[in-house]
């Protein structure tokens, strides 16, 4: 007998990769409409190994889009083995066949949340936006941000004063915070440009005489590194201040704070099925029970 599998789920808001506040709010306004108007043909992504597509029609439960999209492994594809005379043959597939890894993801437009599976050589965000990206007619680039804890979510925009802010970012083969173009991001990596350094710690503490740093300044500092919170690039990240009734200082760590949750899912030794509506009733049950305090991510 099989025993269930495990599938962590992730949580990131969609948001526009731009910079001034204008652009943003009819950026965000764009995601919230974002499957309003649905194309009658989608378009795969391709990769050197695999193409990527939606697998069935999307669906509307609730207010929730919910969807599915296959990663096609078409090269490199692994032969049956038998264990006991040790021996391989090639799977006989067509020309149009691969293996078929299925992602399910839940969409909520009102707080532009995206909730998705993390299956081992399945889809990921940065595929998802980019099958998104090709598929709508979107006027800017979208910058999938993962979603802390909302609870130290609302801690942050609580403080009335931020006594200092902290960042770790490596510098890494095939990373893309040192090639990022966004003035916040620059303003932090530039400080590296004269250095060999392959770890740049960048630290903002306030002068003597005064209450706090900008706010707005770190919020952007927050919000554009939040993008990288799952890579290996951003190492740390912390922010030290206090709310406008407390007298005491709260550092948030928002490395260790990401938001995560999971579903179990029948596991059997050849797959037939996806079960994808099972899927999408699970995802359902575990974004409702995280919508009420996902409700802070209305100010993002």
């Amino acid at each position: 007998m099989m025993h269930n599998k495990k599938i962590t789920i992730n949580f990131f808001q969609l948001c526009p990769e731009v910079e001034s506040e204008e652009e943003k709010i009819a950026g965000n306004q764009e995601l919230v409409k974002l499957f309003e108007n649905i194309p009658t043909n989608f378009q795969s992504i391709v990769y050197d190994d695999s193409k990527v597509n939606l697998f069935d029609n999307l669906k509307n439960k609730r207010g929730l889009v919910l969807g599915t999209l296959i990663r096609n492994q078409i090269s490199d594809i692994p032969p049956k083995y038998n264990d006991v005379i040790r021996s391989i043959e090639p799977l006989d597939l067509t020309h149009d066949q691969g293996l078929g890894y299925a992602t399910c993801f839940l969409y909520d437009p009102s707080l532009r949340i995206l909730v998705i599976e993390s299956i081992r050589n399945g889809v990921g965000i940065a595929t998802l936006c980019a099958f998104l990206e090709k598929n709508f007619n979107l006027t800017n680039k979208i910058e999938p941000n993962f979603v802390i804890n909302p609870t130290d979510l609302a801690r942050f925009y609580d403080m009335g004063s931020i006594k200092k802010f902290e960042v770790k970012i490596a510098r890494i083969h095939g990373g893309s915070i040192f090639n990022q173009k966004k003035k916040s991001i620059n303003q932090i990596t530039n400080a590296a440009d004269q250095t060999d350094t392959d770890l740049l710690e960048y630290s903002l503490s306030v002068n003597r005489g005064h209450d706090t740093l900008s706010l707005s300044t770190i919020r952007n500092f927050v919000s554009s590194l939040l993008k990288f919170k799952g890579s290996d690039e951003v190492k740390a990240m912390k922010v030290t201040g206090k709310s406008f009734d407390s007298t005491t200082n709260d550092t948030i760590d928002f490395i260790k704070e990401k938001m995560v949750d999971s579903i179990f899912v029948e596991r059997v030794r050849v797959v037939t099925s996806f079960n994808i509506e099972d899927h999408y009733d699970k995802l359902i049950d575990v974004y409702h029970k995280h919508k009420k305090s996902l409700q802070v991510y209305k100010k993002q």
